[in-house]
């Protein structure tokens, strides 16, 4: 237990810097946004023997909510989604931003703001017993599904068995052991060991309706008990959301009668579809940013800083056989100018990576930067001379990317960078609809593929986990490595009982054993900026780096 208490305190200062790292912008993510006593990582959100969190805020999308009169001058909002798998199944869109999309139909037990506060949706409130590895989960009574039908704790239950066994993907909790309904609206949940990322992870899991559910239907006609209902879907088209008429939504609900969605992948369309009043927000290419600035209509809004991403370059360790030793990747890093990189892609705007996880990790020690590689930094000549010594000079490497324009210009700027000292270089971009797939299987992967590093709970600690677990950025740990037995011990160990020296030592250990292996290689430390219409408000980035688009609204 003294352990465990170690651990609500680690959290504690996660949560509190997570906080003070959010910037404010006049679309209403500017408001105080430090964690009230109910949704700080204390006896009330994190697992402490069996404390109740109170229901304080039952409003989705809780400080996001308008103050007085909103004036619906306008009804419609426009905006952008840039990944389309062809379905809006909500357990296959981990990751993309579609799901934030069809989000709008669908709700989740609860979601978390970037300040770090637990924002209640179909949960009322969740008891955390034996050390937060028993959940009780209380839901939320009178929610009726968009087809009529009740929501209660089956349905709770079906869809967790889904998210368990979702067909090429992991489950969403590993370490799940029974999941089973006590009464009607009352659920429990039972870990074999607690995990940290479970409590915002499942921030992306949308509740389903265990009666109607179809494998097939479900791909394009969404039955939630969110507050839109789907008006139309069209793959790489866009789609289209009506607000529930009132009384139909358990909740409130302050967004636009209608939201839609066009997609859009390329960076200049993105801009042109800004200066042209297209959209009303979406993600702003960085060398665009002042040239949209300029037109009067857009605030540029930062994505919040608590978002703890690298860009990266990962290594098929498992079947790539001209990368198959640490040396030769370690030969590819340094041939690769990462300022560049940055400069290019990132209008200088990101960070060049210091260690195989984003600085911006809030728990980040500084022992770690600059170690191996990483202290090298770019080095042409070298990088040849060890390209010699391992065989690949002439030799032809592979890159893989999702298709989307920033990653395909990470790896030309990569193929740029190893034909300078004479390797060849395929790239390989795929669409959204297979990336998932190819990324995940070490036979059709490649050599190398695009992606990044992260995690949303914001600690070097789950980062970590997530590529030795799930295979994050389609990595590969089958394969042996040097350290690898020590390296799957502490990735069972840190997340569970941390005091701040010891999750200290054990993230330089992690990153020497990663980093002397070159498993991967982060090239920037990402940053996002968004166009924001100036008449919007209420724009806020949810913790798992969704949009709240429906408490969005108009002022004028």
């Amino acid at each position: 237990m003294k352990k465990f208490l170690a651990l609500l305190l680690a959290v504690l200062m996660v949560a509190s810097f997570a906080a003070c790292g959010q910037k404010g912008n006049d679309g209403g993510a500017g408001k105080d946004t430090t964690p009230s006593s109910d949704t700080t990582p204390s006896s009330d959100t994190t697992p402490s023997g069996g404390d109740k969190t109170p229901s304080d805020d039952t409003t989705p999308g809780g400080d996001a909510e308008p103050s007085g009169e909103v004036v619906n001058a306008r009804d419609t909002l426009n905006c952008v989604y840039t990944s389309d798998k062809g379905t809006l199944y909500p357990l296959l869109l981990l990751g993309n931003d579609s799901l934030a999309a069809v989000m709008l139909c669908y709700d989740p037990l609860w979601d978390w703001n970037q300040a770090g506060e637990r924002v209640y949706k179909l949960c009322t409130e969740v008891e955390f017993e034996d050390e937060g590895k028993t959940w009780i989960i209380h839901l939320r009574e009178g929610v009726k599904f968009s087809n009529g039908n009740p929501m209660n704790a089956d349905d709770v239950v079906f869809t967790i068995d889904k998210a368990q066994n979702r067909e090429g993907e992991p489950a969403y909790f590993p370490k799940m052991e029974e999941c089973v309904a006590l009464d009607e609206y009352t659920v429990k949940l039972t870990f074999s060991e607690f995990d940290l990322i479970y409590d915002t992870s499942i921030t992306t899991m949308q509740i389903l309706d265990k009666e109607s559910f179809d494998q097939t239907s479900i791909m394009t006609t969404p039955i939630g008990t969110g507050p839109y209902n789907l008006v139309d879907y069209v793959t790489n088209s866009h789609i289209k959301f009506e607000k529930k008429p009132d009384g139909e939504y358990w909740g409130e609900c302050n967004g636009c009668k209608y939201i839609n969605f066009t997609y859009i992948t390329e960076a200049s369309q993105k801009t042109n579809a800004l200066v042209t009043d297209t959209v009303d927000l979406c993600q702003v290419p960085f060398q665009d940013a002042d040239y949209v600035a300029d037109t009067g209509t857009y605030d540029i809004v930062d994505m919040p800083a608590s978002n703890a991403f690298a860009k990266t370059l990962y290594f098929n360790t498992e079947k790539s056989e001209v990368l198959n030793t640490p040396e030769a990747r370690t030969a590819i890093a340094m041939a690769i100018d990462r300022e560049a990189i940055n400069d290019i892609c990132y209008g200088g705007k990101g960070q060049v990576s210091v260690a195989a996880i984003s600085a911006k990790h809030i728990d980040f020690p500084q022992e770690m930067a600059g170690y191996g590689v990483y202290g090298t930094g770019y080095d042409p000549e070298g990088a040849k001379a060890l390209a010699e010594k391992c065989g690949l000079i002439g030799k032809t490497v592979s890159i893989s990317t999702n298709g989307s324009a920033l990653d395909v210009t990470v790896a030309e700027c990569i193929q740029t960078d190893l034909n300078a000292i004479g390797i060849n270089v395929d790239i390989r971009n795929y669409d959204a609809g297979s990336w998932l797939a190819i990324a995940f299987d070490s036979s059709a992967c490649g050599d190398m593929l695009v992606d990044f590093t992260g995690s949303q709970a914001m600690t070097c600690g789950q980062s970590y986990a997530a590529w030795y677990r799930t295979h994050m950025g389609g990595a590969f740990t089958r394969s042996e490595f040097e350290g690898k037995e020590r390296f799957a011990s502490i990735c069972d160990i840190i997340n569970h009982l941390m005091t701040p020296e010891e999750y200290k030592a054990y993230y330089i250990e992690l990153n020497k054993i990663q980093t002397d292996a070159m498993l991967w290689f982060s090239l920037v430390d990402t940053v996002a900026e968004w166009a924001v219409n100036k008449d919007l408000a209420g724009f806020q980035m949810m913790r798992m780096g969704h949009i709240d688009y429906q408490n969005m609204y108009w002022t004028k």
